[in-house]
This record gives C-alpha cells, sequence and structure tokens, in this order.
C-alpha cells in the first residue's frame, strides 16, 4: 500500500515551468531599480553639465517614468508571450524591440521636455542626443538582462524541485512495489509450515492457523508503514519462530540478545524475519539434528545492528555468500537499500565455527515518546 507521500509527490509534478506573474513584489523591485537608476543618472548630468541636482533629478525621473512605461509591452511581448519559447525567439524579439524602445522613448521626452522647460530644454538635449540614446539602449539591455538571469536561477530551481519529487515519487513507487510482496511471500510459506502438520495434530493445526491470523494482522498493518518501532517487530518475530517451533519440535532451539536501548528504535517492517526464515529454511532444517538460532541486536554510536547466526548446516561451496535470490531476502536488500542508500544492505559471512550468519546494520530513528 502506497504511504500519503506518493499522491503528494505526485500533485508536486507539473509538466511545464510555471509562466510568469506580475506581483506585487516584482513591482515594487522595479520601481526601486528604476528609483536608483534615476538617482545615478541624475547625479552624472548634474556634474557634467554643471546643473542643480534638483533640475538634473526632475528630469531624470521624467525620462525614468518614460523608460519604465515604454517597457510594459516589451514585458510583455518577451515575458508573458514568449516564457516558453526558446533563447533564439527571445533574442530575435529583443532585436526587434529594442531600437524603437530607444528612439520612441528619445522622441516623447523630447517632447515633454519642451512642453515641460520650453525650446531651450530640447536644445540641450540634442547636444547629447548619442548619449542619450546609448543610455536608453544600455537600460534596456540591464532590464532583460538582469531578468533573464533571475528567471534562469528560477527555472533551475523548478527543475531541481522537480527532479526531487520524481525521485521521492520513483522511492515511493518502488517501496509499494516490494511492499505488495510482502505478505504473499510470507503468507505461503507460513501455510506450507501448517501443511507439513496438519495431517498429524489437528488441534495443534487449529492453533497454528489463529496464531497465523495474528501474524498476517501484523504484516498488513505494518504495510502501511514505512518504519515500525522495534519492539512490535520482535513480537512479531517470536510469534512467527513459536509457530515455526511447532513444527521443527525440539530440533529448533533461540536464543535472545537484545540491547534495551533498541526497543524504541524504528525498523522497517518485516526486516528481521526473512533472515529467521532463511536461517531454518536452509541451516536448521537440512541439519540432521537440527540447531540454534541467535537473534543480536545492539544499538551503539548512533547504527542498529541486526545480526541472525544460525548453528545448521551452513553454506555449500568456497563462497559463502548471501544468496539474495529468495523473494524475502531479495525484497528486504532492496528495501534497505531505498530507505537508507546502497550504503545499507544485508551482509553475510561463514563463520570458522561452522552455521551461517547474516544481517544488516542502519542509522539508529528513534519512535518518539507519546
Amino acid at each position: 500500500m502506497m504511504s500519503d507521500a506518493y499522491p503528494t509527490a505526485a500533485m508536486s509534478l507539473s509538466r511545464h515551468f510555471p509562466k510568469p506573474r506580475i506581483t506585487a513584489r516584482g513591482v515594487l523591485t522595479a520601481f526601486v531599480a528604476w528609483l536608483f537608476y534615476s538617482l545615478l543618472m541624475a547625479l552624472s548630468i548634474a556634474s557634467a553639465e554643471r546643473i542643480p541636482f534638483g533640475w538634473a533629478m526632475a528630469g531624470q525621473v521624467l525620462s525614468s517614468v518614460l523608460l519604465a512605461l515604454a517597457s510594459i509591452p516589451a514585458w510583455l511581448i518577451v515575458v508573458q508571450k514568449l516564457y516558453r519559447a526558446g533563447w533564439l525567439w527571445k533574442l530575435g524579439a529583443h532585436v526587434c524591440i529594442a531600437p524603437a524602445y530607444v528612439y520612441v522613448n528619445y522622441a516623447l521626452y523630447l517632447q515633454l521636455l519642451s512642453y515641460v522647460a520650453g525650446p531651450e530644454a530640447t536644445s540641450a538635449v540634442e547636444r547629447v542626443r548619442m548619449w542619450i540614446l546609448v543610455t536608453y539602449g544600455i537600460s534596456y539591455v540591464v532590464q532583460f538582462a538582469l531578468y533573464h538571469g533571475m528567471e534562469a536561477v528560477r527555472q533551475l530551481s523548478f527543475r531541481e524541485r522537480q527532479a526531487a519529487a520524481l525521485m521521492a515519487l520513483a522511492r515511493e513507487q518502488e517501496l509499494a512495489a516490494l511492499k505488495s510482496q510482502i505478505n504473499p511471500h510470507f503468507f505461503f510459506n507460513t501455510l506450507n509450515s501448517i501443511s507439513a502438520m496438519a495431517s498429524s495434530n489437528v488441534e495443534e493445526t487449529r492453533t497454528m492457523i489463529a496464531r497465523l491470523a495474528d501474524l498476517l494482522r501484523y504484516a498488513i498493518d505494518s504495510s502501511k508503514r514505512d518504519l515500525v518501532p522495534l519492539r512490535e517487530e520482535l513480537e512479531f518475530v517470536q510469534s512467527y519462530i513459536e509457530l515455526e517451533q511447532k513444527r521443527l519440535d525440539s530440533r529448533l532451539a533461540v536464543q535472545y540478545d537484545i540491547a534495551e536501548n533498541s526497543l524504541n528504535n524504528l525498523i522497517p517492517p518485516l526486516s528481521i524475519q526473512p533472515l529467521v526464515e532463511n536461517a531454518i529454511r536452509h541451516g536448521i532444517e537440512p541439519s540432521e539434528n537440527g540447531g540454534t538460532i541467535s537473534l543480536s541486536i545492539s544499538s551503539d554510536h548512533g547504527e542498529m545492528s541486526v545480526r541472525v547466526h544460525d548453528t545448521g548446516a551452513g553454506v555449500r561451496g568456497e563462497s559463502g555468500g548471501l544468496k539474495k535470490n529468495g523473494i524475502g531476502l531479495k525484497n528486504t536488500d532492496a528495501r534497505l537499500r531505498t530507505i537508507f542508500g546502497d550504503a545499507v544492505g544485508l551482509w553475510s559471512r561463514a563463520p570458522a565455527g561452522g552455521g551461517f550468519e547474516a544481517g544488516f546494520t542502519i542509522p539508529v530513528q528513534r519512535q518518539e515518546r507519546q
């Protein structure tokens, strides 16, 4: 079953980069930028032309207002209409718009200046026409260069969020697929154990079926969570071992060495049972005299180590490696790597004294106290 994070990740994805919108923050940023531009230009003009700063600032504010208003059509075309277009289309639009922007602004500025200050003022402006035209051109380039730079950063951030959402979605889908394999695998293997003794002891078989119902209830409930407290997982494992002991009788002995400080640690559900099952199926059952399974769990230095050792038949051949071909072990190894990263997975070894040993080590995550 999929966790709640699955729909959240899916809903966070969209096909296209969102269309730029006019916001109060954007308008305020533009206002501050044009005011700063007017101040710098007024200081430069007052110093170069030896005129009062107030007159220079008034004229520059008028010019900046015209520039800002003339920028609106350019923004609507390039930013709103061409926001999904490639850079060549946007560059072509700027090449066409920029000259019109410069000359229209210059003509409007002359007309308004003539109306406000008279022909003498326009004559003075005409003497520095080229400098004004270049300044207008630079203002166009600078404002759209800043915009496209900020937009590139925004698109990069958007793509990073999309990539993170896709990774989260893939992780949720992988975990959901892995979880969907747990219950059928466990259910059928346990039914086989019950079937092996059904004909010899009817009453005990009924007890085992009732125990199986309890185990399946936990398996189904825990599959809705990525992590469960270790104490809950241990109760499940102990119940499973008791069920197997009914079948194997005195051929199966069990020892527990569980650190008290690890009981509130969180662990992926049904991650210990496959190791125990592997020890029983391939270690204890093939051994003529059976054997002992030791389950050890320690928690230290921010890590929790789980180890399952059996004194059974051991491994055949020279490799001694844990074969993860079975669904249970393969599933457990994949879930551990999906949740904690590729550095975390099942390990195994063949001890010198015989038998077989397997386990894993995960980072400590504690259950919040109620």
